[in-house]
């Protein structure tokens, strides 16, 4: 089932078959000017419902996917990690549930990653640390379960973390306290053990 308002099967099929600019017109479409491919895609907040399509991943010009405060539900489909392009990705306040995709960490370019209050469940992706320009992590007011993994710290850029009110277990990894962020909420999980004192290394 595609997204409602623009359905993105016969939006892909418009672009291939007929490349035109009527397309860029559209409400929360943009496109570069010169090209017409379609750049960033902005449908927040205008009670969609469905599943994300598949087709997504045929948009691989995309610098920026916003479908925030909607009614989707399903998965995350794979394919998201074909939008090699991505900056930035906001899902967050929806009904998704499911994994995390290892796919998103295919998204070299990606910046922002925000997948806050969903229904998402199973482990963070230990993948997630194989994005370098990751800045902004936010995976808040899920059902994410398993350990804070040690590789998500090998990021050097990460600026704001949050895993706020998951079903996080274990201790918090030692090496937390060599990250160089503003912003760390773990708060509403069950961590155990001590606090680690590099944390004031932030």
């Amino acid at each position: 089932m595609c997204i409602a308002i623009y359905d993105l099967c016969s939006f892909v099929r418009l672009k291939v078959d007929s490349p035109s600019s009527d397309y860029c017109v559209w409400r929360g479409v943009t496109c570069d000017n010169v090209t017409f491919n379609v750049v960033a895609l902005n449908l927040s907040s205008l009670n969609l419902d469905g599943e994300i399509s598949t087709s997504i991943g045929d948009l691989k010009g995309l610098l920026s996917i916003d479908l925030k405060g909607n009614l989707l539900s399903g998965q995350i489909p794979d394919e998201i990690g074909d939008c090699v392009g991505l900056k930035s990705l906001d899902l967050s306040f929806n009904e998704l549930n499911g994994d995390i995709p290892f796919s998103i960490s295919k998204l070299k370019q990606l910046e922002t990653l925000i997948l806050k209050n969903n229904q998402l469940i199973g482990p963070i992706p230990s993948t997630l640390s194989q994005i370098p320009n990751l800045k902004i992590l936010d995976l808040g007011q899920n059902k994410i379960s398993g350990e804070i993994p040690r590789l998500l710290y090998w990021n050097e850029v990460l600026q704001y973390l949050d895993l706020s009110y998951n079903n996080l277990t274990g201790e918090i990894p030692f090496n937390i306290g060599f990250l160089q962020i503003a912003t760390l909420s773990l708060q509403g999980n069950r961590l155990s053990g001590e606090i680690p004192s590099v944390i004031g290394l932030m």
